[in-house]
């Protein structure tokens, strides 16, 4: 998962996210709970 306009987000952290877009084999996100 891309997860876009979030520079708070690190590899490894567990957020919640709502999807927005995807292609073949990638899904692009954003944030909608930080933890």
């Amino acid at each position: 998962v891309f997860i876009e306009n979030n520079p708070n987000v690190k590899p490894g952290d567990f957020v919640d996210v709502k999807v927005t877009d995807s292609s073949d084999y990638d899904l692009f996100a954003e944030v909608v709970k930080e933890p």
